[in-house]
């Protein structure tokens, strides 16, 4: 049968069937998309008031004198934040549900913006040398000037500092990898001594130590946030220099130097950093050192 136009009837019924379906589907396509992104807005307002709830308790800790007594206040006010976060992205999942693009990733995203809002994240914030004893009036420790330390042992050989984010690799008295009298070279002009092909190559090696395969080289600066200018031999915190007798693990000791004779200090105690000493062109570049027996840069 044909209608007046020519066209078969088969083919109205089929484009008539197309057309109404179309409008019956269209709406729920539009309305997911839309789900979607309100999720995604919502769950993006809330790490940026995350943000701005972070900086600001650590605004208010950088006015404050650094006491150590304030660091509970600041760390009650990263609670809030935490907590408050927590809520926002429970409510966008609880909202939208399966329409949200991801689900269930609060804790990734806690950490993530933690790290880039934490202590170390304010460079005007300096970090406490913990030179305690004052010299006189002006001195070091007279001031005790820049945020107080805080070290964590995770319990898996490795220490993290809870002020810059960085996690560090202990050292043991054992012959495995982690011995702190294994010596490595840093390279001929170019960093690729056996510090990168031995020593790295071993714990970015797939399981990788304490399961993390992006261990690398700390640069001057970072290393030397490890150097206590209030002791020496070594001149390294506690969570550096804990149980260090022959045969003890990362897992039962923290060894920094084996401190038996002066020769001994001054050869062990010294670590790599990743960057270079500047030089005149016609020199051959070498990297920086930090040694742990008094906290000097070699």
């Amino acid at each position: 049968m044909e209608n007046i136009d020519g066209r078969t009837m088969g083919t109205l019924v089929k484009r008539f069937l197309k057309a109404t379906l179309a409008a019956v589907l269209a709406p729920a396509i539009v309305h997911a998309a839309m789900d979607a992104d309100l999720c995604r807005v919502a769950k993006m307002k809330a790490g940026s008031a995350y943000h701005g709830c972070r900086c600001k308790a650590q605004a208010t800790h950088v006015k404050s004198a650094g006491a150590p007594a304030d660091d509970s206040k600041r760390d009650a006010a990263y609670l809030a934040c935490d907590t408050a976060l927590v809520g926002a992205y429970g409510a966008a999942e609880s909202r939208y549900g399966s329409a949200c693009p991801t689900n269930g990733d609060v804790d990734s995203v806690l950490a993530d913006l933690s790290r880039c809002t934490g202590s170390g994240f304010f460079s005007s914030r300096l970090l406490n040398i913990a030179q305690r004893t004052p010299y006189g009036p002006g001195s070091d420790g007279d001031f005790q000037i820049g945020a107080s330390r805080s070290l964590t042992d995770g319990g898996d050989g490795t220490v993290t500092d809870n002020r810059t984010g960085l996690m560090w690799e202990k050292k043991s008295w054992d012959g495995s990898i982690h011995d702190m009298g294994n010596a490595y070279s840093w390279g001929d002009g170019y960093l690729d001594g056996t510090v990168t092909t031995e020593f790295l190559a071993t714990l970015n090696t797939p399981l990788c130590f304490a399961g993390y395969c992006d261990w690398r080289l700390p640069n001057r600066l970072e290393l030397e946030t490890l150097a206590n200018f209030d002791t020496a031999m070594p001149a390294t915190f506690p969570e550096f220099d804990s149980s260090c007798t022959p045969g003890c693990t990362i897992l039962t000791c923290s060894c920094t130097s084996e401190g038996a004779s002066a020769l001994q200090y001054a050869h062990s105690s010294s670590y790599w950093s990743s960057s270079v000493l500047a030089i005149p062109a016609y020199m051959i570049p070498r990297g920086w050192g930090v040694n742990f027996n008094s906290g000097n840069d070699q």
